[in-house]
């Protein structure tokens, strides 16, 4: 059965996402369901951006660096005159007028599509729709970026599906890497909302999809990052803020707020770093998510179910105790890249001259 893949063209022909097709079902199906996919997200956000949508068949290999080079040069060498594209626009207003339990195909597409050139009144819906969100597109002072600030700077988003979508997964990727060194320095995360009849912001906040691999997980490219200066938003106030401070408690926090998933290793830095700068192990026999319990659990009861524990400030207990906060910083150094736990650089050693 022969592979697809579906991608879409923004108005300057430059590959906004592309995906391949499992085709399961034949590409009439499986192909409709990627293309009403795509207008399902579009419609999530404040308008429905100029795009084309492309149905095309793939003999390469499935890796997205090939698969993008592969657009590209169909896109520059006019070999998509004869794929099946449709508007975005198109395709969600056939969305819109589909029941939830209609047929979801290709061809049902091209059916409402070419009787919308038959009937005068759905014509006119039609055209309606397009200037609708042609119209939106174009109100660029109702146009609202999203500006999200960190250390490394500020980046742009606009406000359509992708756009918001994108912001979603730089966040998460921030919620992901909350105990990197990528973040020393961070204090605060910070979000803005703003609209400007400013062509340079609106433009850099429209490229917002390039930030991402363009394939179907969206994963962010911190190389292709373009942060701007946090300078640009000192005057303004923000939305949305929270702590950088490397701590469970801070990561909990921001993962909460901004409606992010969780990671077990950042639950495990987490506990670590509480174990590193309290010395105090909790109830960690009861806590199946944490993967390091045997590296403290003997310790642990050696303090407080022994003499040990009752004769506090002792030099074995707090000898023992150190061990402990030693311990989680061993973990830390080895197991991970968190800030402010980079191990020591060690220092090379002078060569000594013997004298013969």
């Amino acid at each position: 059965m022969s592979t697809y893949i579906g991608f879409n063209l923004n108005s300057n022909r430059q590959i906004e996402h592309f995906q391949t097709i499992e085709n399961r079902y034949g590409i009439n199906s499986d192909g409709g369901k990627f293309l009403f996919g795509q207008a399902e997200l579009a419609l999530k956000g404040s308008y429905i951006p100029k795009e084309e949508v492309y149905l095309i068949p793939y003999q390469g290999a499935v890796q997205p660096g090939n698969i993008e080079r592969f657009i590209k040069d169909m896109t520059h060498n006019g070999g998509l005159s004869c794929a099946t594209h449709f508007p975005l626009r198109d395709i969600a207003f056939v969305y819109e007028n589909t029941s939830p339990y209609g047929i979801h195909n290709v061809d049902s597409i091209q059916r409402m599509l070419q009787k919308a050139k038959d009937n005068p009144l759905l014509k006119k819906q039609l055209n309606a729709y397009r200037a609708f969100h042609q119209e939106k597109e174009k109100d660029i002072y109702n146009r609202v970026i999203t500006a999200i600030n960190t250390n490394q700077g500020v980046l742009m988003f606009n406000d359509t599906g992708r756009g918001i979508q994108c912001a979603q997964k730089y966040l998460q990727h921030i919620g992901d890497n909350f105990f990197s060194p990528v973040y020393r320095d961070a204090d605060k995360l910070q979000i803005y909302y703003f609209s400007t009849s400013n062509i340079n912001l609106i433009k850099e906040a429209s490229k917002c999809s390039n930030m991402f691999e363009h394939g179907l997980k969206k994963i962010y490219l911190p190389q292709k990052a373009h942060f701007l200066d946090s300078n640009m938003i000192a005057n303004y106030t923000p939305a949305v803020e929270c702590s950088m401070a490397p701590s469970l408690e801070c990561y909990n926090q921001l993962a909460e707020k901004l409606n992010l998933g969780k990671s077990q290793k950042n639950y495990n830095i987490g506990v670590l770093d509480r174990i590193c700068k309290t010395g105090q192990i909790g109830n960690l026999e009861k806590d199946s998510r944490f993967n390091h319990q045997n590296s403290f659990v003997s310790l642990d009861e050696r303090i407080r179910l022994s003499y040990v524990g009752k004769q506090d400030g002792t030099l074995l207990k707090n000898a023992l105790e150190r061990t402990i906060k030693d311990t989680a910083k061993r973990i830390l150094q080895t197991d991970y890249a968190v800030r402010g736990y980079e191990p020591p650089k060690q220092e090379k050693k002078k060569s000594r001259s013997i004298t013969m």
